[in-house]
């Protein structure tokens, strides 16, 4: 991949991300005048249990499929590039039926808290399915993102979204709804129709796609090993994910509580949390929606320049990388700062959304240095050093929450999130350095033993002579 065909694919993939999240505000402003404001609230506590699960299992075998297809595919072994989507579903079959056997013994718990009901038979299996078939989206997708085919998956992310819109749409109109339960269970369908539909497009065009170049074809990879290298790059992954997200459930749960406990009431605790996590952090994290994408086209990228041990390209194009967060994130999310009270009144009439916004738009610049670092540091198969990195960055923050917010308030979460945000970059920066400086050193020295094997020998050899013709 060249370096204009990285930007095309950072640029296609920022705008279909910009394009989704529009078509997600129209789809919620519809939902919200026909299911009303009570199903969205059921709907709102049972997705962030699902996405948790989701993540769980899947983060780590998205970013295993990618990584691995692209490494593959710079290697000609196009055998074992037909099969990692496949030994990754085997692989993630385990924990799925892992969380079916979860969902069914604990249903009726959170039924009783959630809908004072218990759910119908209908549910139990529109649950699992749904999440089979996320799972089988997502993995086909970044099969996709690591042979550099991006504009694949962002049309079928376009469509799928449209086909959740109408199906969700269509069935709360066309079956009556009783319960708010009745409503949930409708809007579920509707997504399990879009899943399946992306999921077998994708799988089917996964399958045409050529897998002859123009070199010989290699020897398939052993299917034990190849499982191995899933595992050895998912599981850090998925672990880290869970944990990160059981600490974002563990914040919104102590840090109301510790704001009573510093002076303030029940309502005013919770209207404070929800500024700066509803309104405060997402207006920041706009510009983000570049370094999600980038992060997505660089993996493959520098995996596949570390395979070819192309070591300047990948200097060059973390330069580059960096470079635009100076250039765009770090401008964009310092002028959102920068009117940060102006546009709380805007888009929310709430005026406090510019309290801490200059504080935390460092910590977002210093995140999106992190994703890129932590990009390539998975390049370079160091996700064990990544995940012990983010475990020790999320528990300086935790710490710097509990330990001050009584004292300090949100300032508190804020100091513990922009040294969090400066720990990691650090860190990821020394241990990305200390790579960077190795590869280049062993490609000199392996540059100039070549360089001496082709070298003519000159000087103390003695020639016969030819004898006369």
């Amino acid at each position: 991949m060249k370096s204009t065909s990285l930007l095309g694919s950072t640029l296609q993939l920022t705008a279909v991300s910009l394009l989704s999240q529009l078509l997600y505000f129209l789809y919620q402003v519809a939902l919200s005048r026909m299911v009303g404001t009570e199903v969205l609230g059921l709907i709102h506590m049972v997705m962030p249990v699902y996405y948790t699960f989701l993540s769980f299992l899947t983060s780590g075998f998205a970013l295993a499929v990618c990584k691995l297809s692209s490494e593959y595919q710079s290697k000609n072994n196009h055998q074992a590039l037909g099969q990692v989507v496949s030994h990754t579903t085997q692989l993630f079959s385990c924990g799925f039926l892992l969380f079916g056997l979860l969902l069914l013994l604990g249903y009726r718990v959170f039924a009783e808290q959630y809908f004072q009901q218990a759910p119908p038979l209908l549910f139990l299996l529109a649950v699992p399915m749904l999440l089979f078939f996320t799972a089988q989206e997502i993995f086909n997708k970044h099969y996709f993102y690591g042979t550099n085919s991006v504009h694949i998956p962002a049309v079928i992310q376009i469509t799928e979204q449209l086909i959740r819109m109408a199906a969700v749409l269509l069935l709360l109109l066309i079956f009556p709804q009783t319960s708010p339960l009745d409503a949930v269970l409708l809007i579920l369908l509707g997504m399990l129709v879009s899943e399946i539909y992306s999921s077998l497009h994708l799988t089917y065009l996964r399958k045409q796609q050529p897998v002859t170049l123009p070199f010989p074809l290699s020897a398939g990879q052993n299917a034990g090993h190849m499982n191995r290298n899933i595992l050895r790059i998912a599981l850090p992954v998925s672990l880290t994910t869970f944990f990160c997200q059981s600490i974002s459930t563990l914040n919104a749960v102590i840090i109301p509580n510790l704001l009573v406990r510093s002076g303030l009431e029940q309502t005013a605790a919770l209207q404070r949390y929800g500024i700066l996590f509803g309104m405060t952090l997402p207006l920041l994290m706009v510009p983000f929606s570049l370094i999600n994408a980038l992060s997505i086209v660089l993996l493959p990228y520098l995996s596949r320049c570390r395979v070819l041990q192309q070591w300047k390209q990948i200097l060059s194009t973390l330069r580059g990388s960096f470079l635009a967060i100076l250039l765009f994130v770090a401008p964009a999310t310092l002028g959102i700062a920068a009117f940060g009270t102006p546009l709380g009144l805007l888009c929310y009439g709430q005026p406090e959304v510019g309290a801490y916004i200059l504080p935390l738009a460092v910590g977002v610049i210093l995140s999106a240095f992190e994703v890129v670092l932590e990009t390539a540091l998975n390049a370079y198969n160091r996700q064990t050093a990544n995940a012990c990195i983010t475990l020790f960055a999320t528990l300086l923050q935790v710490y710097v929450t509990l330990a001050y917010t009584i004292s300090l308030g949100l300032r508190a979460y804020v100091t513990g999130f922009v040294l969090a945000s400066v720990f990691g970059c650090l860190l990821r920066t020394l241990l990305l350095w200390r790579l960077l400086m190795n590869s280049t050193v062993i490609a000199g020295r392996k540059a100039t033993a070549s360089t001496l094997r082709t070298t003519p020998s000159t000087g103390s050899e003695t020639h016969t002579p030819l004898p006369p013709q």
